[in-house]
């Protein structure tokens, strides 16, 4: 985990002054697994936020990865940490099994509440929606999960829809330009990135528009790709074949 300045701005650029580190001094494993395919291959952390002084990941245990954009999970959980990310704890107590809706996370704060973006393991599964009170993130109990039409407290399956599938990957933020949610995931078979807006994190949530299609992605994603023509005018990323900044 690496970690920057807090007075940095995006619009000056985010440059890393450290990481959590292990002994020998490089980068630290931040959550253990028993690196076991078809028992813990590995587990990754899906969202991380701070919450007063406590942060906190939300993390899957993936069973095995099986085809790409595909695998299972033994389950979803919590990890916290109090020492500034030095150190982190599994909670046992706070897990979703292998099957939920919500074994990937996207997390956002709002008047009082976190609010999870569930996805199931892999890239294909639908988006659903669930909150907790701030002051109980740690509280399985007091999660409260949206129908479509009102929040059921510490029920999962009631959990209706607010994305269809296949949503791979998201991420949702508030945007002051347009007084709207951002949401934007991978569309796996497509190969796009998509975007979709709302008023309301419980939606209804527009139409996805493609913001990356299959043709740009693969430069984005993968170091060995050859395809390096990346243009457009939203953000800007380096092109990782030829170490060059271009605008997408």
């Amino acid at each position: 985990m690496a970690y920057i300045d807090s007075k940095a701005r995006p619009v000056h650029g985010l440059v890393f002054t450290g990481m959590i580190t292990g002994p020998s001094g490089a980068a630290k494993e931040l959550l253990s697994s028993k690196k076991i395919p078809g028992d813990e291959q590995t587990v990754i952390p899906t969202y991380g936020l701070g919450v007063g002084h406590t942060m906190y990941l939300y993390f899957m245990s993936v069973n095995q990865f099986g085809a790409p954009g595909h695998w299972t999970l033994n389950y979803s959980g919590i990890a916290y940490s109090t020492d500034g990310g030095q150190t982190w704890t599994k909670d046992s107590a706070v897990t979703w099994p292998g099957d939920s809706n919500f074994g990937q996370a996207a997390l956002v704060k709002q008047g009082g509440y976190v609010y999870e973006f569930g996805i199931p393991g892999g890239r294909y599964g639908a988006a659903q929606l669930a909150r907790v009170p701030s002051g109980k993130v740690l509280d399985k109990a007091a999660y409260q999960y949206w129908t479509g039409q009102r929040w059921v407290t510490n029920d999962p399956a009631a959990a209706m829809d607010v994305v269809p599938a296949p949503v791979g990957e998201l991420s949702v933020r508030w945007n002051s330009y347009y007084h709207r949610w951002l949401m934007m995931y991978l569309n796996d078979p497509a190969g796009q990135i998509v975007l979709r807006t709302a008023e309301r994190l419980t939606g209804p949530w527009s139409s996805p528009q493609v913001s990356l299609p299959r043709s740009n992605t693969p430069a984005c994603m993968r170091p060995t790709s050859r395809l390096c023509g990346i243009t457009g005018r939203i953000s800007t990323s380096r092109c990782p074949c030829t170490a060059r900044t271009r605008s997408i």
